[in-house]
């Protein structure tokens, strides 16, 4: 027999003959002995399956009748069903039941590695998918609150499989197959964002950028509409690669075509390219005719490694002629305007692959390239080395012209530049139209039959290359710009690419062309520093690499203090005259909007290595609308980065100019800016912590506004984290900045704001996980809180540093340091002698006193009611249960956490909660409550899953692991443990994961 649980309820005997057992509550009885196969089921379990919270007076007799009449249809089976006290058990293989039989191929694909065995991967997940038989799962069983839970755990396991096939496939490039399957899921899941961002990107896989975006927006209107929320970080991203695309994430000839280049159509059957050939239309393309911009041709690839057989490894740059046509020795007769090659060039080998792919004789891509980046990335040096190698492509000409979008003169008139081209292509000066549209009918009749290659360089705005692109099917054009020029995508159907940092091995090299290899060889290090001090930007190691050249009797060593130095580091890549970055971005600046010029400067206050809009808006002193548009300027501009959706990150010579910059404006304006940053941060990180936290730490010591108006103070400026998931996630990105922001209010004497913040981040470095960061936040906020003079300011930091102490294994000095709290506070009724004494306690456990320690604790507890602090006790009464549990009495530990519980049962997912169910679990283990204990671990294990929260999670996984272990289910408790181990692992306690691996390998003997 076997029991099929995905979909309705049924049994298949061995001829494949479906038996459906009769009646709900029957079906009922077996999908929950199947679900618990091995496992006893007590009887108050199937009562609340069958009849909900109200169970008849003869519900026993009822459920011995529907037993009976399942031992019937099981008879003869492997499947042996028998009566265990408390209730019923069902034994057999789990290859008999498809749910667990599905949980075991998902098992085994997570456990192949990436990518190398996707192929494998994602035949073990589709047979697992197969197994579901219909979508409404436990549908034909009784309408009660446990079949809801049962039926939804079992459909979110189908959705993270389904994700899982579809993320394997993507990085095999088979995508589209996957597309139908992730839309009926998100149909009946419209909601789900994961869901709709693996489906937009099979849907771009699949040539059908349309139906992407209509997804898209589609799932953004729901979220808005019924939830009131925006478009997660997962759905940003997807959508963001459909607009702008990263080249390092794929083979150059499919890297980063946002659209293809309208092309000339062949029939109904295919499409002709810019080569002459006719290509296959693409799968799905019939759906592209709505779209805004015509293309033939979309992306195949992903953000996801490919590895399929059917990308290939760019090949070697070489001269390429058009189809049907012989590659000329030389330039051949037609005019050639490119500058002569820069001398030294390295690198950007990916780059000129990409180049030669997409405007190259021999094409695949549509012939019009732009290349945005920064200043001084090299992107005129790039179009130029590739436009000199690919000459011979071109014979009937190669234009050039530089249109100083952005130099220190005015912009080149396009009209201006079509006379040139026109000129150079043989027009006589008389026969030039001085009317613009004639002049541009002109340029576009001759360039039509002709194999040009224009190269338009130093662009600011796309009109102003509109008319300056030729339209012969074998013309390429080549952009360059420090705009995103988004707008030629749109509009031209442009492939773009952005120029970033050199990779380490092609700055090495171009040391090595400017100083010469000896020099690099003998300095490995010290090479590899300056780079790093250039942030590997070319115009910046051009420079340094000149100033060594210079002084041949100069070690590299001697240049790198210099640039160490962030006082003089835009002075030493300075050459004063044109060719400096300070000069470059300079040119820039001139260029920005007022609103993001001055950010740009006030960014300097801010410590981190990225930023979002609201830190942004803290700083203007604006709305975060406002704030978006100057930081799109910048990014726009590529003075920042955006590194994922919302968030911008800076190179650290953008940094340093925008703190000469900032030194320029007024004293007051840093200062104002400063507090600004961190009234911000302190307001989101106290509500944050509430999430994870709610009691002592929010009642006492809020800061008073110390600028007005107090912007950190307005919810309006504040990310929207409703859940705790959003919280860790959002901490996790900025746990820097709040570092960074509490070391800086120290050091320039704000110590209010410095322990104020450290104490209030204190419990989302504890729910992340994130350990020696948190000692080293604390221990600047302690020695802050110490120099106040506020006794209540250095208690409260002594607590939640000794707490931190304690968690790091060092229990001494979390001993010492919760004492002196305790001493500190002696006379005081208020939580920070709750904390005081609750840390105490947990230390003094550690030191081997548990009967001391649980006295400690019931004191903390006794406290808090007396003073009337009820809403403080959460913490105090999670911790004595868990000194209860080591004193060996776990009766009153279960009392204490259920305690505990009690009083968080709105914040499920809150730490204290948490660990108070964790403490439940463990003293229902203690007391031999097995079944019980057994559904309560099963619920923190997915609670903190859900939180995120690494370190319960971990904790909860290990602890988990004994208990099966105990159980005889050895197994499971080899796969609990290798999750604790990676968990452990993520926390960076070598100590713990070393023990881990010790269990591991006795359990798992090679």
């Amino acid at each position: 027999m076997f029991v099929r649980l995905l979909g309705p309820v049924e049994l298949q005997a061995a001829d494949g003959r479906a038996v459906e057992p009769a009646g709900a509550k029957r079906r009922a009885a077996l999908a929950l002995l199947a679900l618990e196969l091995g496992r006893t089921v007590p009887v108050e379990r199937f009562f609340e399956l069958l009849w909900g919270d109200e169970p008849p007076a003869r519900a026993r007799a009822a459920l011995q009748g529907h037993i009976a009449a399942l031992r019937k249809l099981l008879a003869g089976s492997k499947l042996v069903l028998s009566t265990r006290a408390p209730g019923y058990r069902l034994d057999g293989p789990a290859e008999s039941v498809d749910a667990l039989l599905f949980e075991r191929l998902v098992a085994r694909a997570t456990e192949v590695a990436v990518p190398d065995g996707d192929e494998s991967a994602a035949g073990l997940l589709r047979r697992a998918l197969d197994l579901w038989h219909g979508p409404a799962t436990l549908a034909d069983l009784p309408e009660t609150d446990l079949r809801d839970v049962l039926a939804d755990r079992l459909r979110q396991v189908r959705t993270r499989a389904l994700e899982a096939w579809s993320e394997r496939l993507l990085r095999l490039g088979l995508g589209p197959d996957a597309a139908p399957e992730l839309d009926r899921a998100l149909e009946a899941d419209p909601w789900n964002e994961p869901l709709a961002a693996l489906l937009v990107l099979c849907l771009r896989q699949a040539g059908r950028p349309c139906d992407a975006l209509t997804v898209y927006h589609r799932t953004r209107r729901r979220l808005a509409a019924e939830l009131g929320v925006g478009p997660g970080r997962a759905l940003r991203s997807a959508v963001a690669d459909i607009l702008a695309d990263e080249p390092g994430r794929r083979p150059p000839s499919a890297a980063v075509r946002v659209t293809g280049r309208p092309e000339r159509t062949a029939g109904a059957a295919g499409t002709t390219g810019t080569t002459g050939r006719v290509r296959p239309r693409a799968a799905g393309s019939a759906g592209l005719s709505a779209c805004a911009v015509p293309s033939a041709r979309q992306p195949a690839a992903v953000p996801f490694p490919a590895r399929t057989p059917a990308v290939r490894p760019p090949a070697p740059l070489r001269p390429t002629a058009g189809p049907g046509r012989t590659a000329n020795p030389g330039p051949g007769p037609g005019p050639d305007q490119l500058p002569r090659r820069i001398s030294g060039f390295a690198g950007r080998s990916t780059e000129r692959r990409w180049l030669e792919a997409e405007c190259g004789g021999e094409r695949p891509g549509g012939g019009l390239a732009v290349l945005v980046g920064p200043a001084g990335t090299g992107k005129t040096a790039t179009a130029v080395q590739w436009a000199h190698d690919a000459t011979a492509a071109f014979p009937d000409g190669r234009l050039f012209a530089d249109l100083n979008g952005f130099g220190p003169g005015p912009r080149a008139e396009p009209t201006a530049v079509l006379g040139r081209f026109l000129r150079a292509l043989g027009v006589p000066e008389g026969s030039l139209p001085e009317d613009p549209a004639a002049r541009a009918a002109l340029y576009r009749s001759l360039t039509h039959g002709r194999r040009l290659l224009v190269v338009l360089d130093n662009v600011r705005d796309a009109q102003d290359v509109t008319e300056l692109l030729p339209t012969g099917p074998a013309c390429a054009t080549v952009v360059t710009s420090r705009s995103s020029l988004e707008d030629l995508v749109v509009t031209e159907g442009a492939a773009l690419l952005r120029l970033g940092a050199l990779p380490a091995e092609d700055a090495r090299r171009l040391l090595e062309r400017l100083i010469g290899p000896a020099r690099v060889a003998a300095e490995p290090e010290a090479a590899g520093r300056l780079a790093e001090l250039c942030d590997r930007l070319p115009l910046a190691l051009r420079i340094a690499g000149a100033r060594l050249a210079a002084r041949p009797g100069w070690a590299i060593a001697d240049l790198v203090p210099e640039l160490a130095d962030e006082s003089t580091r835009l002075r030493a890549l300075d050459t004063r005259g044109t060719a400096s970055v300070r000069t470059a971005l300079d040119l820039t600046l001139r260029h920005l909007p007022a609103p993001a010029a001055r950010l740009l400067a006030l960014l300097a206050v801010h410590p981190g290595p990225e930023t979002d809009a609201h830190a942004a808006a803290a700083l203007l002193r604006t709305g975060a609308a406002e704030a978006r548009l100057a930081l799109g300027a910048l990014a726009a501009h590529h003075l920042l980065t955006e590194t994922a959706p919302g968030r911008y990150g800076r190179h650290d010579l953008v940094r340093l100019y925008g703190a000469e910059l900032l030194d320029e404006r007024p004293a007051s304006e840093r200062a104002a800016a400063t507090a600004a940053l961190t009234d911000h941060y302190l307001a989101v990180v106290a509500r944050s912590s509430a999430l994870l936290q709610p009691g002592p730490a929010h009642a006492a010591h809020r800061p008073a506004p110390a600028v007005a108006p107090p912007f950190g103070a307005d919810p309006a400026g504040w990310p929207h984290l409703p859940t705790v998931p959003a919280t860790l996630d959002w901490f996790q990105a900025a746990e820097p900045t709040v570092r960074g922001l509490v070391t800086a209010a120290s050091e320039r004497g704000d110590h209010r704001r410095s322990w104020q913040l450290a104490y209030r981040a204190d419990c989302l470095y504890y729910g992340a996980g994130r350990r020696t960061d948190r000692l080293t936040c604390l221990r600047v906020g302690l020695a802050a809180a110490a120099r106040t003079g506020d006794p209540a300011a250095v208690a409260s930091m002594e607590a939640v540093t000794a707490r931190a102490l304690g968690g790091s294994g060092r229990t001494a000095e979390a001993h010492r340091l919760a004492r002196r709290a305790v001493d500190r506070t002696v006379g005081s009724g208020d939580t920070v002698r709750v904390q005081a004494l609750t840390v105490l306690a947990t230390a003094t456990a550690a030191d081997g006193r548990p009967a001391e320690a649980v006295r400690l604790g019931e004191q903390a507890i006794a406290l808090a009611e007396r003073h009337g602090l009820a809403e403080h006790a959460p913490y105090a009464l999670s911790n004595t249960a868990g000194l209860y549990g080591l004193a060996g009495e776990p009766g009153r530990a279960l009392h204490r956490a259920r305690d505990a519980r009690a009083l968080l049962a709105d914040h499920p997912l809150a730490v204290f909660h948490l660990s108070a169910m964790i403490n439940e679990a463990h003293a229902l283990q203690l007391l031999d409550r097995r079944t019980a204990a057994e559904e309560v671990w099963q619920q923190t294990l997915e609670r903190c899953r859900v939180a995120g929260t690494v370190h319960l999670h971990a904790v909860a996984e290990r602890h988990y692991a004994d208990f099966l272990l105990a159980g005889g289910r050895a197994p499971e408790a080899v796969r609990t443990l290798h999750s604790a181990r990676r968990l452990y692992g993520r926390l960076g306690d070598t100590t713990v994961v070393h023990e881990l691996e010790v269990r591991l390998a006795a359990l798992e003997p090679v």
